[in-house]
């Protein structure tokens, strides 16, 4: 997807470089320029210097305006992830975290922590990129399907069971309730663009705790086209999507 954008971006800048320089040709034809040579070739080399000038800068703007376009989106989603936390601990009188995770690299096989929620800013796990079928998040991703673990302690069959490293073990060993969320902005996609992960370091197995969360998430998905449209237009305007 990312390539797509890419190959799209360049595209554009040389369609607005031939635009100019064909504007330029046609004016220097119409002022007859072209029927000395000895003249017209230092015109030519000046006015592609301008055209490739020109092209850069309309490049450079459009890219600045569309990240400031995307951080105002940014914004949006995590008050949305605030709101998620806030709503459940309001009914269950537990801390949760909330975040969102977005697949990077040119081939889309790891997921990375794009927006979190402001009681992550200082979490340990922040920085912690999984690949497909590895933790909650990971198997969410690539089997495309609702997750839903809580675990009293840690155990070593947990590691082995979602194929965590050390370093993630170490880092979430304290989480007692995950629960990952896959996403399409595509609804025929045949690929996840991003997962929402809803986490607390509580144990929340018993059937009604269970079914508020699963009842907010239920609400999510019914309210996606806000969050859709929101994660569209950040990572169309970053050219992390196409």
């Amino acid at each position: 997807m990312k390539t797509g954008f890419i190959i799209v971006r360049y595209i554009r800048v040389i369609s607005t470089l031939i635009t100019e320089v064909s504007g330029l040709m046609l004016g220097l034809f119409e002022l007859g320029v072209f029927h000395e040579p000895g003249k017209a070739r230092p015109i030519i080399a000046y006015l592609l210097v301008i055209a490739v000038v020109v092209a850069i800068i309309n490049w450079i703007v459009t890219r600045v305006l569309s990240i400031r376009e995307a951080r105002k989106y940014e914004e949006i989603i995590v008050d949305v992830l605030n709101q998620i936390v806030e709503t459940l601990r309001t009914k269950t009188q537990h801390e949760f975290r909330a975040n969102i995770m977005v697949p990077e690299g040119l081939w889309k096989k790891k997921l990375r922590i794009k927006f979190f929620s402001d009681n992550m800013k200082t979490a340990s796990d922040l920085d912690l990129v999984f690949e497909e079928r590895q933790g909650c998040a990971g198997t969410a991703w690539k089997d495309n399907k609702f997750v839903y673990i809580t675990m009293k302690r840690y155990h070593v069959k947990i590691k082995e069971r979602w194929n965590l490293s050390d370093e993630m073990v170490e880092k979430t060993k304290n989480l007692k309730t995950i629960i990952s969320r896959p996403f399409k902005i595509e609804g025929d996609s045949q690929n996840v663009d991003f997962v929402i992960n809803i986490d607390s370091n509580s144990w929340h197995a018993n059937k009604p705790i269970r079914s508020t969360i699963t009842t907010l998430i239920d609400e999510i998905d019914g309210n996606f086209p806000i969050i859709k449209g929101l994660m569209e237009r950040v990572l169309l305007a970053k050219g992390e999507w196409l």
